[in-house]
């Protein structure tokens, strides 16, 4: 347990600085962890942390290690689609911006103008940068 001062702690506040051009980031919550949000995808970081109570903020901790914020990929493009009798091969080209994270996995939904079926289907076996949807 941190020492108080005398006054129990009320919040800790994270603040995180990039280290190659990402924006800035802080929040406080009474307990941990902490979640600091709206930082920039694929960009590394510190953090630090100071406590607060009834007589104000203490030193901050030193600087965390570097770590590289993940977020959400951008959109893949759909670079080819080719179709039989009754299904739709769908060839996508990756996103640039891939969230810091290895793409997992990709959907493709196709939807029928004229009273055919739709259909949903998941890849988890896709290899890119392009490579048909496994129908």
């Amino acid at each position: 347990m941190p020492a108080d001062g005398g006054s129990p702690i009320s919040s800790y506040t994270a603040t995180c600085s990039s280290l190659d051009g990402g924006a800035a980031g802080g929040d406080s919550r009474a307990t941990s962890p902490i979640s600091v949000r709206n930082l920039t995808s694929g960009k590394t970081y510190r953090c630090s942390v100071t406590a607060t109570n009834g007589v104000g903020a203490g030193l901050p901790s030193p600087d965390s290690d570097p770590v590289v914020a993940q977020g959400l990929p951008g959109a893949p493009t759909i670079s080819g689609i080719t179709a039989t009798d009754t299904a739709v091969s769908v060839a996508v080209t990756a996103p640039a911006e891939t969230g810091a994270l290895p793409i997992t996995q990709y959907r493709a939904s196709c939807t029928s103008s004229d009273g055919g079926v739709s259909a949903l289907a998941v890849s988890a076996r896709w290899t890119w940068p392009s490579r048909p949807m496994p129908g």
